[in-house]
């Protein structure tokens, strides 16, 4: 990846954690998450934001919503790379 390329990515990964730090609702916060992970679905975030969408998901109490926003997950995710077992996250 090009310097550039890298720079940009970078760019819409602060801006997209930034947006869903100062969001409550955990629905929209989720929504930010996959916003990145449609545009870059291969990045050096990319399992950062995988993780937090999970991590999110855990906190969804509507189980259609959750199911939604998950197959959502998986739809971007799945082309790419194969879901992650919850021991493997990254606590940092």
């Amino acid at each position: 990846m090009a310097a550039r390329d890298e720079a940009i990515e970078g760019a819409e990964w602060a801006r997209c954690a930034r947006e869903a730090l100062a969001i409550a609702q955990p629905e929209e916060r989720v929504e930010c998450f996959l916003r990145y992970l449609k545009n870059f679905p291969t990045g050096p975030y990319n399992r950062r934001a995988a993780e937090s969408v999970e991590r999110l998901l855990t906190t969804i109490a509507d189980p259609t919503k959750r199911r939604s926003l998950y197959t959502r997950l998986r739809s971007l995710r799945d082309p790419h790379l194969p879901p992650l077992e919850p021991d493997t996250w990254d606590e940092s």
